[in-house]
Formats: structure tokens, sequence, C-alpha cells
């Protein structure tokens, strides 16, 4: 197997929005050198009261019996891994622990993508708040989940907002810098860590999500854990960014980043 080159956050044809089938995804992965791929598949309930008892959900018997297939055929090739992506509200911390716990998940997401029942890609959301407390409330909201929900392994893609919403992006760090800092000291003391998440660059950002202020507020608080992920949903996706953001991290003193197996962190030396 080549030099290690991660992607631990990947959606195939089992999450709603993907239309590329797993196989492809790994073929792909392995051209372009990845030898750690996670298959981050979305699961949303409730991801928006506009639309009542439509949920984000996928075939986990079906895709236990496809992902365990190719990672028995492509053992020697590349390492694949049994994802989620969770999408987290405060209602939901119990039918959320529930699924986390129903199957043999190596990594689990945890992620904002609804607001006070609100899909942030609907963008209501910001017609009800300036972009100031937009950016305050999502991680109020953020920090409520997390204090009743631990079966995450990493936040994912935080300061997502920045993508539905360009005022966002000029919102001033203090601003909100209280309660993202209560967010990320209760991560760390749960023992869980944040991705870095290269998907800003495909919405024309300019940037990771998060950015790298709030990474370097996530390492200077004592942040270790950190996965880094493509969030592709096709093959020509993957990886973006892998390499640079690898000096990315880095340069802020970063010294490892993580896989999981089994919900266990494994740390590789960059």
């Amino acid at each position: 197997m080549q030099k290690f080159k991660m992607d631990f956050h990947v959606h195939s044809d089992f999450s709603p929005d993907s239309p590329s089938p797993m196989i492809k995804m790994i073929h792909k992965a392995m051209e372009l050198g990845i030898t750690d791929l996670a298959f981050t598949e979305h699961v949303d309930l409730d991801y928006d009261i506009t639309d009542p008892g439509h949920d984000w959900n996928f075939d986990q018997d079906l895709y236990f019996e496809t992902i365990n297939k190719f990672q028995h055929d492509y053992k020697e090739k590349i390492r694949v891994y049994a994802g989620i992506e969770i999408g987290m509200q405060p209602h939901l911390e119990i039918r959320n622990q529930e699924i986390v716990d129903a199957r043999p998940f190596d990594f689990v997401i945890g992620s904002l993508h609804s607001v006070d029942g609100s899909d942030l890609y609907k963008r209501v959301y910001f017609d009800r708040h300036p972009p100031e407390r937009a950016v305050e409330h999502y991680y109020e909201q953020y920090l409520e989940c997390i204090n009743s929900f631990d079966g995450y392994d990493v936040l994912g893609h935080l300061d997502l907002y920045i993508r539905y919403e360009a005022k966002t992006k000029s919102v001033a760090l203090k601003s909100y810098f209280d309660v993202l800092e209560a967010l990320m000291k209760r991560v760390i003391e749960s023992g869980k860590g944040i991705e870095l998440n290269a998907g800003g660059f495909r919405y024309g950002l300019g940037q990771n999500n998060p950015g790298m202020d709030i990474l370097e507020l996530y390492k200077s608080l004592g942040g270790e854990i950190l996965t880094l992920g493509s969030d592709a949903h096709r093959p020509d996706q993957l990886g973006i960014e892998y390499d640079t953001n690898i000096e990315r991290v880095k340069s802020l003193g970063f010294k490892y980043v993580c896989t999981f197996k089994n919900r266990k962190p494994t740390f590789h030396k960059i």
C-alpha cells in the first residue's frame, strides 16, 4: 500500500445527495493514492420543519453488506471504513444514539445541518437572523446538541453556515468567541475531535470548513483529534486540498491526524 493518505468524509449513492456508486469512489480513491477511505453516509432525521415526516436516511443493511464485501475484496489495496454523518438537533439525542449504537460503525461525524428545525441549505434561517446572531446561535445549538449527545467522534464542517450565507463569512470571531470556546472545550473534555473539511473549496469559498481561525482556537485549547475529509459526493471531488491541508495543520502545530476504527482513533504522524 502507498504512503498514508486519508479521506474521512465521503458520500456514495447510499446518501440521498450523491449519484456515485461506492465502487466508483473506491476505484478513484486508489487512483489518487488514498490509503484510508471512510464512507460517511447521511442520516438527517426531521431535517426541516417545512417538510415534516421526511428523513434523510439509508438502507443500513444493504450498506454494511456492500461495504463488508469491498473491505474484503480490496483489503490489500485500500482500507475502507464504515461511517455515518449524523445530523444533530437537540430533540434527536435518543433517536440518534439508537442509530449509532445499532450498527458496527467505525466512525461517526456529528454535523449541524439544521438550526431550530430549519435546514441551512434552504436559507430561511438567515432570513430570520442578522449575520452575527445567525452565527452565534448556530454554535449555541451545536453546544446544546453535544451536551446531551456524545455518540459522535468528530464534529463536522464547523462554520458550515458560510456555504449558504456569504455575509456570515465577515462576522468577527470575537462576536461569538465565548460560545465557540465553550463548544471546543466540551469537545476536548469529552475526548472527541473535529474535522477539517475541504468542501468549502468546492463551494468557491477559498477555504476549508472550519477556517484557520477556528482551527487555531481548537489547537490552542488543547485539541488534538483531527480528521481530514473532502466531503466528496462524486469521484472527482475525492482528496481535494489534501497535501495543502497537511501543511496548513502542521503550520498550526498539529503533529498528527486521526483515522477511526471501531470508534477508536489512531494517530498518524504528519
